[in-house]
């Protein structure tokens, strides 16, 4: 579709004649039942494919599976694990970020996978993490 067609009050422009892709959306609808998360976070966007969006039960489910923690994430949670992916956590003023968590008894034991950079002390696995918003 020409500019000028897709937009007529400019039909003067200096690119009226070029060709421009004119996307449609219906109207809203409500997926049933919803994806819901079980920890507050704020999402402005996750890249996911329409079968992933189908069949989410939670906003976990949305995201890529074929690295090694998506692949470890799918295999907890059919095992039935209730685990978590990118968890921020806040310890004693040092906020960092970790893959996935795993329930522990009292609280969550934080993995790291590749280059992400581990908890700031070794011990930070045996006392459980407390769950943080993302810092500012």
């Amino acid at each position: 579709m020409a500019r000028r067609d897709l937009i007529p009050p400019e039909a003067d422009h200096p690119r009226a004649r070029a060709w421009y892709y004119a996307l449609q959306l219906g109207s809203l609808e409500y997926k049933l039942p919803p994806i819901v998360s079980h920890r507050w976070r704020r999402v402005t966007f996750i890249a996911t494919s329409g079968d992933r969006f189908m069949n989410a039960v939670e906003i976990n489910d949305l995201f890529e599976q074929e690295s090694p923690v998506g692949q470890l994430y799918v295999k907890l949670k059919e095992l039935g694990i209730p685990v978590e992916r990118e968890w921020w956590i806040d310890e004693e003023g040092t906020a960092y970020v970790v893959d996935l968590t795993l329930p522990i008894e009292g609280g969550w034991l934080p993995v790291t996978f590749g280059d992400r950079p581990a908890p700031p002390r070794p011990a930070a696995c045996a006392s459980p993490p407390r769950p943080s918003r993302r810092p500012a």
